[in-house]
């Protein structure tokens, strides 16, 4: 007779045990699975979005200006049509004068750009950008995973400088001046 609360102590053990299990892989695909962006996808993923951002962005009504655009992919989820890709991006205007780069405007921050799932060719189909105050907090938990919300943040904190002299070097190349050619506001 006493064999019988025994199986069932066990069954409870062994079903509890397989629930816990069961969460535990849940909750380690959405955390890190989406964070996984393969290399060659995520140079793809840089150059398309950088793109698009250079070649959409407001105007400041300078002819002579033109927008340099650097990204940081830092997660990417799949679905089967349209991809979310979570980005860290600076955007400068930048133009030329006397042999000297004229920084006129710019940007940095976290957006989202909405692309084409594999295997198609990397084409953006929309960018979203948090609001500003009270809403930049509660777009960012509804975009971002947990990882990718701290690798956002680690990338804000180290990677503004390497974004911003990225940006210089590609006005500077474009515009035909020195490597070292100053900067100015």
């Amino acid at each position: 007779m006493r064999l019988v609360p025994v199986r069932r102590r066990r069954l409870l053990v062994v079903l509890g045990s397989v629930i816990v299990l069961t969460a535990a892989a849940v909750g380690y695909w959405a955390v890190f699975v989406r964070s996984t962006v393969d290399p060659g996808r995520e140079l793809a993923l840089q150059i398309a979005i950088a793109d698009h951002l250079q070649q959409n962005h407001w105007g400041s009504g300078d002819q002579r200006a033109r927008w340099f655009c650097e990204v940081r992919v830092i997660e990417e989820d799949q679905s089967s049509e349209e991809s979310e890709v979570g980005f860290l991006t600076m955007c400068n205007q930048f133009s030329a004068e006397r042999g000297e780069l004229l920084n006129s405007s710019g940007e940095v921050g976290p957006k989202l750009a909405i692309v084409t799932s594999p295997p198609n060719p990397v084409e953006v189909l929309r960018i979203e950008s948090p609001g500003d105050g009270s809403a930049y907090s509660p777009w960012i938990k509804a975009n971002f995973s947990w990882t990718g919300a701290k690798k956002l943040h680690r990338l804000q904190a180290s990677e503004v400088r390497n974004l911003e002299n990225a940006t210089r070097d590609k006005a500077r190349a474009a515009f035909g001046l020195p490597p070292d050619a100053p900067v100015h506001r």
